[in-house]
Order: structure tokens, then sequence, then C-alpha cells
């Protein structure tokens, strides 16, 4: 009794775990009809249990039919307790296929001849497996379109895939450098740096925009540009990807952008002006080292931002200043221009003619970089004061000398001038009203002589 409790206790035991199976399980009879399923196999095609043990494999498999069941379970029958797997598809309750995994065992229970069968659901994987397809197909047109070259790397640093790219680059097809590591690609003076960044990156490093010279199959150099990233599988890194990039066009237009900067700066220097490059956005400004020696200051002395301007304005100009400064920003003037004092390292002030003006805008149209000069006009500034100086004592000069100027009219007789109102006065009441003429009195000789004819030069000289 207590044998037949433990049997009917082991059944049900079995029971539990199949029924709690993730997989399906189904067994059929010779002819192709279910005669057991569990709980995992009613869930995958949607049938209650019952339903499905009045069913035969051609109702849910649509590449059995009761024609082809026979060939079907001969080979089931050959195979003998040998396990063989295959891909298939059932129709659900629904009208629906599922993509299933097969794993199929013939058997004998109770003297009767049977086919095991477990069943995966495979959806999820498929599904995984066409989203894997699929970017691994995007990439592949990527890589094959890109100009980039793009690259894998196992652990020893050898190549196991190269994008097409390389021979456009480099002149090797893919094939001549699959398994060949990075020395080909690169001069001996790089060999050094280019294996310490694989093997930094095998350490799980990312390395991005790493430069270095590289060397073609016809052993011409050019600039590269590579990033390298670990490739992780299972928490592990199994290898590198990486991406080179061509970069002499770019190297080549930052080598002009750097001779034709060189070139107005040099002018402009060369002319006595300092440079000033001013960034809205950022709040830096270039200050070139001759706009700084101008104050008397090194380049490590000043900073790059706009308060190193505004705080060196003199008190007398900075309102003035930076007014012009907003009026230039708002598209209120054309050009920015603003003479000032600025002062030096050794507290002096010195005048400067400032000039700027747009050369970057933003989207919406506001100023994003000004370009200027500054210009030394404090010996200008001391002539200009000088000039005035001069004017205002010319000035008052003028102011102390009264002329005489036009046509008088005189009498030929008297000798009296007839003034603006028409009244004739002496003459030397008239000068004396019109200049600052003093006179004194005294004889010509001729009056001399015909006033006083008895006198004679003897008594003049006594």
């Amino acid at each position: 009794m207590a044998d037949q409790k433990q049997v009917a206790n082991h059944l049900e035991f079995i029971e539990f775990v199949v029924n709690h199976a993730d997989e399906g399980i189904a067994v059929t009879d010779e002819n192709g009809r279910f005669i057991y399923v569990n709980d995992a196999q009613c869930r995958n095609l949607g049938y209650s249990r019952e339903k499905l043990l009045s069913m035969s494999v051609s109702d849910v498999d649509p590449s059995v039919t009761p024609e082809n069941w026979p060939s079907i379970w001969e080979k089931i029958r050959a195979a003998g307790l040998s396990n063989f797997t295959f891909e298939t598809e059932h129709r659900t309750r629904n009208g629906e296929f599922i993509p299933i995994e097969l794993s199929i065992k013939y058997g004998v229970f109770n003297g009767e001849e049977c086919c095991v069968a477990i069943v995966r659901n495979i959806t999820a994987r498929k599904h995984a497996e066409e989203e894997l397809r699929k970017s691994e197909e995007r990439l592949r047109l990527i890589s094959e379109s890109s100009a980039e070259i793009m690259y894998q790397l196992d652990l020893s640093g050898h190549i196991i895939y190269i994008s097409p790219a390389v021979e456009r680059v480099y002149g090797y097809t893919p094939d001549e450098i699959l398994n060949l590591d990075h020395t080909p690609f690169f001069p001996e003076s790089e060999y050094e740096r280019v294996a310490e960044a694989i093997n930094k990156t095998l350490k799980g490093e990312n390395f991005q925009l790493l430069e270095f010279i590289s060397k073609k199959k016809d052993n011409s150099f050019f600039p590269v540009e590579v990033s390298f990233t670990p490739t992780i599988k299972d928490g592990h890194i199994i290898g590198i990807q990486g991406v080179t990039r061509d970069i002499t066009d770019r190297k080549q237009a930052e080598k002009a952008l750097r001779d034709s900067e060189a070139r107005w700066q040099f002018a402009l220097e060369g002319a006595g002006d300092g440079i000033w490059d001013m960034n809205f956005a950022t709040k830096k400004v270039y200050y070139s080292s001759h706009w700084k020696s101008m104050l008397g200051y090194s380049d490590e002395e000043i900073d790059h931002t706009t308060d190193v301007w505004e705080a060196l304005l003199h008190p007398d100009d900075r309102e003035a200043a930076l007014a012009k400064v907003e009026s230039y920003i708002h598209g209120e003037t054309p050009i920015f221009q603003s003479e000032h004092r600025l002062r030096c390292k050794d507290g002096s002030y010195k005048w400067i003619l400032a000039r700027g003006k747009v050369v970057e805008w933003t989207e919406h149209g506001r100023p994003l970089r000004v370009i200027g000069t500054h210009t030394d006009i404090s010996e200008t500034k001391h002539l200009q004061k000088e000039h005035e100086q001069l004017i205002a004592e010319l000035r008052d000069a003028l102011d102390q000398v009264k002329q005489l100027s036009g046509i008088l009219p005189i009498c030929s007789s008297c000798k009296k001038i007839r003034d603006d109102k028409g009244y004739w006065q002496r003459l030397e009441a008239y000068i004396y009203e019109h200049s600052e003429a003093q006179f004194s009195h005294g004889l010509c000789p001729d009056c001399l002589k015909k006033l006083y004819p008895d006198y004679t030069d003897d008594e003049d000289n006594e």
C-alpha cells in the first residue's frame, strides 16, 4: 500500500514538473494523433488539453499531411533513441503561425509505439535574429558605402573584418589585410603608440579621435584619425571595433587657415595694431600678444575674457565705451568704433582706438563673433591736445587785437575821417576807437620849417 502511494506521489510530482515547464511537451501515437500534451503546449497553440487530444499533428503543422505522415513516422522509428531537432511552424487556434523548434525522439510506452516531442516557441528568438540580421545588413551597407574604414580586431590585435573602403584609402584589398595586425598601416615610429592604444582598449578603455601618421601600400604617408571601442559579449571583452578616417583634407584646411591667420595677424600687428576676437556665446576673447604688450602685459598676465577689457577701462570712459558696444550689437551702428583709455600695467593710461565688425552671426541673426583691432592713439591725442591749446592761445591773442580794414573816407583837406554813423572825426580819435594804438604828438621836418622858419638843424643838434 505504501509503495502504491509513493508511486502515485512520484507520478503527481512528475506531472507537476511537466506542466510547469516553459517548453511544450507533446506525445503522439504511430498515427500522429496526440495522446498527451502539457500546459505549455496548450498555451503555445491556444487550445484546451481536451481539444488537442482530439487532434493530430497535421491539424497544427502545415508541413504534415495524412498522406506524408507514414513516411515521417518511418523516419522517426528509424532514428530510434536518437534525438533530432529541426524548425517548423505551428498553426494556433486563431489561425496565426508561430515558429517552432522541435526535438523529437522515438519511444515505446506500455508496449505502444509513440513519438515524444519537446516543442519550443522561438518567436522571440526569431524576432531577435531578424533584428540582428537587419542591423548587420544596415551595418554592412554603411560599412561598404562609408568613406571611413571600419574594422574588427580579435584579442590578439589581428584584423578579422575590414570594410571595402580600405582599398580606396590604403590600396589593399580586404582579403590582403585579413588576419594581419596593425603594422602594415603605420610607420615604425607609430608602432608603440598604436600598440598602447590597442592594449588599453582591450582593458576596457575607449579611445576617441586619436591622430596618427599612417602608411599606404605604396609606402606614402598621410594623417589619420582613429577611434577604438572594446567589443563586449556576455560581459567579456572579445575584441576591438575601430574606425579610421583619412584627415588629409582637414589637415590641409587647418594649415591653410593657420597660414591665413598668420598673414593677417602679421599684417595688422606689423602696422602696430593689437587684435581681439570675441565670441558672444562663450564670453571668451582672444587678445593677441601685441594687444597685451601694448599695455605692458605678457601673454600669461591677461585672461581671455571680456571682463579683462571692461576692468581696464578708464572710469570716465567706461559708460560711453560700453554704450557703443551695446549700440553696435543691436544694429544701431554699422561698425563698432570707440576711443577710450585703458589702464597699463604700470598704472598709467593709454588712449586706444578700438574698431570691430561682426564676422559670424547666430541662426537668429544676432552677432556671434566680432573681430577687431586696438590702435594706440596716445600720441595723436597728445598732439591733438597741444593743437587745441595752441588754437585757444591764438584765439585769445586775436581777441586782444583790433584791426582796421576796408575803405576809410578821409577829408583831403583837414584829414578828418567819416565814421559809420556819418560823423567826421579827427584821424587820431577814429584810430584810437578802432585799435589799441596810442598816440604821441610831434612835428615832422616839413611842418617844422613851415611853422618855425627860424628853427635850424644846428639848434636842434645842440
